[in-house]
Protein backbone atom coordinates (compact mmCIF):
# COMPACT_ATOMS: atom_id res chain seq x y z
CA UNK A 1 0.00 0.00 0.00
CA UNK A 2 1.70 3.09 -1.01
CA UNK A 3 0.50 5.44 1.48
CA UNK A 4 3.15 8.06 0.82
CA UNK A 5 2.01 8.42 -2.79
CA UNK A 6 -1.63 9.04 -1.25
CA UNK A 7 -1.13 11.79 0.92
CA UNK A 8 0.27 13.93 -2.01
CA UNK A 9 -2.95 13.26 -3.67
CA UNK A 10 -5.74 13.34 -0.67
CA UNK A 11 -4.25 16.22 0.28
CA UNK A 12 -5.64 18.16 -2.28
CA UNK A 13 -9.07 16.83 -2.53
CA UNK A 14 -12.31 18.76 -1.12
CA UNK A 15 -13.60 16.07 1.25
CA UNK A 16 -17.48 15.76 0.57
CA UNK A 17 -20.09 13.37 1.98
CA UNK A 18 -19.41 10.14 1.75
CA UNK A 19 -20.55 7.58 -0.75
CA UNK A 20 -22.16 4.78 0.41
CA UNK A 21 -21.79 1.87 -1.85
CA UNK A 22 -19.28 0.08 0.33
CA UNK A 23 -22.00 -0.20 2.79
CA UNK A 24 -22.87 -3.29 1.95
CA UNK A 25 -20.31 -5.56 4.56
CA UNK A 26 -19.33 -9.10 4.36
CA UNK A 27 -17.15 -8.67 7.45
CA UNK A 28 -18.90 -10.35 10.54
CA UNK A 29 -17.52 -8.93 13.87
CA UNK A 30 -17.95 -12.23 17.17
CA UNK A 31 -17.13 -11.51 20.47
CA UNK A 32 -15.16 -14.47 22.26
CA UNK A 33 -14.14 -12.77 25.35
CA UNK A 34 -15.21 -9.97 27.80
CA UNK A 35 -13.39 -8.99 30.71
CA UNK A 36 -12.37 -6.72 33.28
CA UNK A 37 -8.68 -5.21 33.61
CA UNK A 38 -7.59 -3.79 37.20
CA UNK A 39 -5.69 -1.01 36.89
CA UNK A 40 -5.12 -0.49 40.54
CA UNK A 41 -6.42 -1.55 43.78
CA UNK A 42 -9.17 0.35 44.89
CA UNK A 43 -8.44 3.62 45.73
CA UNK A 44 -10.34 6.30 47.67
CA UNK A 45 -9.14 9.89 47.09
CA UNK A 46 -9.60 11.66 50.24
CA UNK A 47 -9.17 15.15 48.45
CA UNK A 48 -11.87 14.89 45.92
CA UNK A 49 -13.94 12.39 48.27
CA UNK A 50 -14.54 9.97 45.64
CA UNK A 51 -12.97 6.69 44.02
CA UNK A 52 -10.22 7.00 41.30
CA UNK A 53 -11.43 6.03 38.12
CA UNK A 54 -9.27 4.14 35.80
CA UNK A 55 -10.64 4.93 32.03
CA UNK A 56 -8.23 2.71 29.74
CA UNK A 57 -8.43 4.65 26.52
CA UNK A 58 -5.09 3.27 24.44
CA UNK A 59 -3.34 -0.65 23.74
CA UNK A 60 -1.08 -2.26 21.28
CA UNK A 61 -0.21 -6.16 21.48
CA UNK A 62 2.97 -7.62 20.09
CA UNK A 63 4.79 -11.09 20.50
CA UNK A 64 3.13 -11.66 24.04
CA UNK A 65 3.19 -8.07 25.03
CA UNK A 66 0.76 -5.67 25.73
CA UNK A 67 0.68 -1.97 27.01
CA UNK A 68 -2.45 -0.41 27.64
CA UNK A 69 -2.60 3.50 29.19
CA UNK A 70 -5.64 5.53 30.73
CA UNK A 71 -6.25 9.35 30.15
CA UNK A 72 -6.86 9.40 33.23
CA UNK A 73 -3.87 9.49 35.81
CA UNK A 74 -3.20 6.27 38.00
CA UNK A 75 -2.29 6.84 41.65
CA UNK A 76 1.85 7.37 42.47
CA UNK A 77 2.02 5.95 38.86
CA UNK A 78 2.44 6.23 35.27
CA UNK A 79 -0.82 5.95 33.59
CA UNK A 80 0.94 3.05 31.43
CA UNK A 81 0.39 -0.62 32.20
CA UNK A 82 1.92 -3.51 30.44
CA UNK A 83 0.55 -7.16 30.76
CA UNK A 84 0.81 -10.22 28.88
CA UNK A 85 -0.94 -11.93 25.56
CA UNK A 86 -1.21 -15.51 25.96
CA UNK A 87 -2.94 -17.62 22.93
CA UNK A 88 -4.75 -14.68 21.89
CA UNK A 89 -5.89 -13.64 25.13
CA UNK A 90 -4.73 -11.56 28.74
CA UNK A 91 -3.53 -13.75 30.97
CA UNK A 92 -2.79 -11.54 33.72
CA UNK A 93 -5.76 -8.79 33.69
CA UNK A 94 -6.18 -8.06 37.53
CA UNK A 95 -2.19 -8.06 37.78
CA UNK A 96 -0.79 -5.79 35.34
CA UNK A 97 3.33 -3.54 35.95
CA UNK A 98 3.40 -0.21 35.53
CA UNK A 99 6.18 1.21 33.03
CA UNK A 100 7.44 4.39 35.60
CA UNK A 101 9.38 5.65 32.99
CA UNK A 102 9.92 9.98 33.71
CA UNK A 103 8.44 10.66 30.12
CA UNK A 104 5.46 8.71 30.72
CA UNK A 105 4.92 9.99 34.38
CA UNK A 106 5.21 13.08 32.77
CA UNK A 107 2.37 13.41 30.44
CA UNK A 108 -1.36 13.47 30.58
CA UNK A 109 -4.27 12.00 28.95
CA UNK A 110 -3.37 9.04 26.95
CA UNK A 111 -5.09 8.55 24.29
CA UNK A 112 -3.68 5.87 21.73
CA UNK A 113 -0.72 3.57 20.85
CA UNK A 114 0.12 1.61 17.44
CA UNK A 115 3.34 0.05 16.44
CA UNK A 116 5.14 0.18 12.99
CA UNK A 117 4.26 -2.73 10.79
CA UNK A 118 7.58 -4.02 11.03
CA UNK A 119 6.82 -4.61 14.51
CA UNK A 120 10.25 -2.74 15.76
CA UNK A 121 8.29 0.84 17.29
CA UNK A 122 5.82 1.50 19.40
CA UNK A 123 4.14 5.30 19.48
CA UNK A 124 1.70 6.76 21.65
CA UNK A 125 -0.02 9.91 21.73
CA UNK A 126 -1.89 11.73 23.98
CA UNK A 127 -5.67 13.87 23.23
CA UNK A 128 -3.52 17.54 22.25
CA UNK A 129 -6.90 18.98 23.37
CA UNK A 130 -5.63 20.97 26.02
CA UNK A 131 -3.10 24.12 26.19
CA UNK A 132 -3.07 27.26 27.97
CA UNK A 133 -0.70 30.50 27.49
CA UNK A 134 1.47 28.74 29.94
CA UNK A 135 0.11 25.86 31.19
CA UNK A 136 -1.69 22.08 30.32
CA UNK A 137 1.73 21.14 27.46
CA UNK A 138 1.84 18.27 29.45
CA UNK A 139 -1.63 17.18 27.48
CA UNK A 140 -0.11 17.36 24.46
CA UNK A 141 2.95 14.74 24.11
CA UNK A 142 3.60 12.03 21.15
CA UNK A 143 6.35 9.49 22.06
CA UNK A 144 8.08 6.68 20.84
CA UNK A 145 10.36 3.57 21.92
CA UNK A 146 11.58 0.85 20.44
CA UNK A 147 9.24 -2.41 21.26
CA UNK A 148 11.66 -4.05 23.48
CA UNK A 149 13.28 -1.11 24.88
CA UNK A 150 10.73 1.22 26.89
CA UNK A 151 13.92 2.63 29.08
CA UNK A 152 14.47 4.38 25.38
CA UNK A 153 11.30 6.36 25.22
CA UNK A 154 11.85 9.51 23.54
CA UNK A 155 9.26 12.56 22.58
CA UNK A 156 8.38 13.76 19.53
CA UNK A 157 8.70 17.18 18.30
CA UNK A 158 10.05 17.94 21.38
CA UNK A 159 9.58 21.53 22.96
CA UNK A 160 10.54 22.44 27.06
CA UNK A 161 8.81 25.18 28.38
CA UNK A 162 8.99 26.42 31.64
CA UNK A 163 10.58 23.29 32.44
CA UNK A 164 7.78 21.10 30.51
CA UNK A 165 8.80 18.39 28.37
CA UNK A 166 5.83 18.27 25.35
CA UNK A 167 5.40 18.04 21.54
CA UNK A 168 3.54 21.40 21.11
CA UNK A 169 5.25 21.99 18.53
CA UNK A 170 2.78 19.52 16.65
CA UNK A 171 -0.12 21.67 17.33
CA UNK A 172 0.39 23.94 14.77
CA UNK A 173 0.90 20.86 12.17
CA UNK A 174 -2.21 19.12 13.34
CA UNK A 175 -4.44 23.01 12.97
CA UNK A 176 -2.70 23.51 9.77
CA UNK A 177 -3.89 20.36 8.73
CA UNK A 178 -7.10 21.04 9.76
CA UNK A 179 -8.04 24.33 8.13
CA UNK A 180 -10.88 24.62 6.01
CA UNK A 181 -12.53 28.08 4.22
CA UNK A 182 -14.55 28.21 6.66
CA UNK A 183 -11.39 28.43 9.66
CA UNK A 184 -8.38 29.11 6.89
CA UNK A 185 -6.12 28.89 10.40
CA UNK A 186 -7.60 25.64 11.56
CA UNK A 187 -10.15 25.38 14.77
CA UNK A 188 -9.01 26.76 17.89
CA UNK A 189 -9.79 23.39 19.77
CA UNK A 190 -9.74 19.80 18.64
CA UNK A 191 -9.30 16.64 20.17
CA UNK A 192 -6.90 13.32 18.63
CA UNK A 193 -8.04 9.97 19.58
CA UNK A 194 -6.66 7.85 17.23
CA UNK A 195 -3.10 6.65 16.46
CA UNK A 196 -1.73 4.00 13.51
CA UNK A 197 1.09 3.56 12.05
CA UNK A 198 1.22 2.85 8.35
CA UNK A 199 4.13 1.42 5.84
CA UNK A 200 6.17 3.59 4.25
CA UNK A 201 6.98 5.44 7.78
CA UNK A 202 3.79 7.54 8.24
CA UNK A 203 1.57 8.27 11.78
CA UNK A 204 -2.47 8.79 10.90
CA UNK A 205 -3.70 11.17 13.65
CA UNK A 206 -7.32 9.94 14.21
CA UNK A 207 -9.59 13.30 15.17
CA UNK A 208 -13.03 13.14 17.33
CA UNK A 209 -13.82 16.63 18.21
CA UNK A 210 -13.09 20.02 16.57
CA UNK A 211 -14.05 23.36 17.54
CA UNK A 212 -14.09 26.85 19.32
CA UNK A 213 -13.29 25.14 22.53
CA UNK A 214 -13.92 22.51 24.94
CA UNK A 215 -17.78 22.90 25.14
CA UNK A 216 -18.52 24.08 21.94
CA UNK A 217 -17.30 21.37 19.53
CA UNK A 218 -18.74 19.20 16.50
CA UNK A 219 -18.10 15.26 16.27
CA UNK A 220 -15.56 14.01 13.80
CA UNK A 221 -14.26 11.09 12.11
CA UNK A 222 -11.24 12.62 10.49
CA UNK A 223 -7.72 11.21 9.79
CA UNK A 224 -4.75 13.40 9.35
CA UNK A 225 -0.94 11.85 8.34
CA UNK A 226 2.09 13.17 8.71
CA UNK A 227 5.33 10.95 7.19
CA UNK A 228 8.57 10.08 9.99
CA UNK A 229 12.32 8.90 9.17
CA UNK A 230 14.52 7.26 11.95
CA UNK A 231 18.26 8.12 12.02
CA UNK A 232 20.89 6.12 12.81
CA UNK A 233 20.73 6.74 16.40
CA UNK A 234 17.21 5.72 16.21
CA UNK A 235 16.09 9.35 16.68
CA UNK A 236 12.53 9.37 15.34
CA UNK A 237 11.89 12.54 12.95
CA UNK A 238 8.39 13.98 12.34
CA UNK A 239 8.32 15.46 8.58
CA UNK A 240 7.49 19.12 7.72
CA UNK A 241 3.69 18.72 6.83
CA UNK A 242 0.58 17.05 8.07
CA UNK A 243 -2.31 16.54 5.55
CA UNK A 244 -6.24 15.64 5.89
CA UNK A 245 -6.41 12.30 3.94
CA UNK A 246 -9.75 11.10 4.70
CA UNK A 247 -13.34 12.02 6.26
CA UNK A 248 -16.02 10.44 6.85
CA UNK A 249 -19.42 11.71 7.84
CA UNK A 250 -22.33 9.33 8.43
CA UNK A 251 -26.01 10.49 7.64
CA UNK A 252 -29.32 9.04 9.48
CA UNK A 253 -30.75 8.31 6.01
CA UNK A 254 -28.06 5.83 4.74
CA UNK A 255 -27.34 4.17 8.23
CA UNK A 256 -30.64 4.40 10.23
CA UNK A 257 -29.54 1.33 12.17
CA UNK A 258 -26.83 3.28 13.79
CA UNK A 259 -27.07 5.45 16.98
CA UNK A 260 -26.13 8.92 15.40
CA UNK A 261 -23.99 11.17 16.45
CA UNK A 262 -21.03 9.31 16.31
CA UNK A 263 -17.15 9.85 16.52
CA UNK A 264 -14.03 8.29 15.68
CA UNK A 265 -12.24 7.20 18.91
CA UNK A 266 -9.46 4.93 17.86
CA UNK A 267 -7.65 3.65 14.78
CA UNK A 268 -5.32 1.25 13.99
CA UNK A 269 -3.67 -0.72 10.71
CA UNK A 270 -3.80 -3.87 10.24
CA UNK A 271 -0.82 -6.24 8.54
CA UNK A 272 -2.59 -8.95 7.82
CA UNK A 273 -4.99 -7.90 5.44
CA UNK A 274 -3.82 -3.97 4.37
CA UNK A 275 -6.59 -1.94 5.87
CA UNK A 276 -7.52 0.02 9.02
CA UNK A 277 -9.75 -0.87 11.55
CA UNK A 278 -11.76 2.01 13.11
CA UNK A 279 -13.87 2.33 16.21
CA UNK A 280 -16.58 5.17 16.71
CA UNK A 281 -18.33 5.33 20.25
CA UNK A 282 -21.47 7.76 20.98
CA UNK A 283 -22.58 8.84 24.48
CA UNK A 284 -25.96 9.52 24.68
CA UNK A 285 -26.89 10.94 27.54
CA UNK A 286 -26.62 7.65 29.67
CA UNK A 287 -26.24 5.17 27.07
CA UNK A 288 -22.68 4.30 25.64
CA UNK A 289 -21.84 2.46 22.67
CA UNK A 290 -19.28 1.94 19.70
CA UNK A 291 -19.00 0.58 16.37
CA UNK A 292 -16.25 -0.92 14.37
CA UNK A 293 -15.45 -0.13 10.55
CA UNK A 294 -12.87 -1.50 8.49
CA UNK A 295 -11.38 1.63 5.85
CA UNK A 296 -9.34 -0.04 2.87
CA UNK A 297 -7.10 2.05 0.35
CA UNK A 298 -9.49 2.46 -1.63
CA UNK A 299 -12.47 4.01 0.11
CA UNK A 300 -10.17 6.27 1.38
CA UNK A 301 -8.86 7.16 -2.55
CA UNK A 302 -12.53 7.16 -3.66
CA UNK A 303 -13.88 9.44 -0.57
CA UNK A 304 -16.02 6.18 0.07
CA UNK A 305 -17.59 5.05 3.62
CA UNK A 306 -16.01 2.48 5.43
CA UNK A 307 -17.23 -1.09 5.99
CA UNK A 308 -19.54 -1.27 8.90
CA UNK A 309 -18.87 -4.63 11.16
CA UNK A 310 -22.35 -6.96 11.35
CA UNK A 311 -23.70 -9.59 13.01
CA UNK A 312 -24.62 -12.59 11.84
CA UNK A 313 -27.93 -12.17 11.80
CA UNK A 314 -26.55 -8.94 9.35
CA UNK A 315 -27.26 -5.83 12.04
CA UNK A 316 -24.73 -3.94 12.93
CA UNK A 317 -22.25 -5.02 15.28
CA UNK A 318 -22.67 -2.76 18.44
CA UNK A 319 -20.71 -2.54 21.51
CA UNK A 320 -22.44 -1.66 24.68
CA UNK A 321 -19.38 0.13 26.26
CA UNK A 322 -17.38 3.22 24.62
CA UNK A 323 -15.09 1.86 22.93
CA UNK A 324 -11.55 3.91 22.74
CA UNK A 325 -8.61 1.37 21.66
CA UNK A 326 -8.16 -1.35 19.26
CA UNK A 327 -4.95 -3.45 19.22
CA UNK A 328 -4.85 -6.13 17.00
CA UNK A 329 -4.03 -9.77 18.73
CA UNK A 330 -3.99 -12.29 15.14
CA UNK A 331 -4.48 -12.35 11.81
CA UNK A 332 -8.52 -11.92 12.57
CA UNK A 333 -8.40 -11.19 16.46
CA UNK A 334 -9.29 -7.82 18.12
CA UNK A 335 -8.70 -6.69 21.42
CA UNK A 336 -11.00 -3.82 22.32
CA UNK A 337 -10.57 -1.70 25.35
CA UNK A 338 -13.71 0.08 26.46
CA UNK A 339 -13.19 3.83 28.18
CA UNK A 340 -16.59 3.95 30.20
CA UNK A 341 -15.82 7.32 31.56
CA UNK A 342 -17.45 7.00 34.61
CA UNK A 343 -20.49 4.73 34.24
CA UNK A 344 -20.37 1.46 36.19
CA UNK A 345 -21.90 -0.94 33.93
CA UNK A 346 -22.08 -4.45 33.60
CA UNK A 347 -20.24 -4.93 37.32
CA UNK A 348 -17.25 -3.07 36.14
CA UNK A 349 -15.69 -0.91 39.77
CA UNK A 350 -14.05 2.31 39.11
CA UNK A 351 -10.30 0.99 39.28
CA UNK A 352 -11.54 -1.18 36.29
CA UNK A 353 -11.81 -1.09 32.84
CA UNK A 354 -13.81 -3.61 30.26
CA UNK A 355 -12.03 -5.06 27.52
CA UNK A 356 -13.36 -7.47 24.73
CA UNK A 357 -11.57 -9.65 22.11
CA UNK A 358 -13.34 -9.93 18.89
CA UNK A 359 -13.23 -13.03 16.00
CA UNK A 360 -13.21 -11.19 12.67
CA UNK A 361 -14.89 -13.43 9.68
CA UNK A 362 -13.25 -11.39 6.60
CA UNK A 363 -15.08 -12.21 2.97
Amino acid sequence: MIFIILLGYLSSCQMLRNSSSTNNSNYIAQTLEEGLIDCFPPYWDSLKNRWTFCELSAAVAYQQKLFVASDKTIPNHSSVLKMTIDDGNISNPKSPTYVDRELLQAAIKFEDFSISPDQKYIFLTTGFDRLKPDDWDAYNCLLAWPADQVENVQLLASSDRNGVKSSINLRQKIKAALADNNQPEGPKYFKVEGLAATPNQQLIFGIREMGNRYDDFQYKIVLLAINYKIDEKGQIKLGERMDAIYEFNPFKQDYPNLQLPIALSSIEYDIHHNHFYLTTSFEHDEKLGAYLWILDQKSIVDGAAPQLLKTIENLPFEMNHKAEAVSIIGKNKLLIIHDDDRSLIEGRKPHQSAFQILNINTP
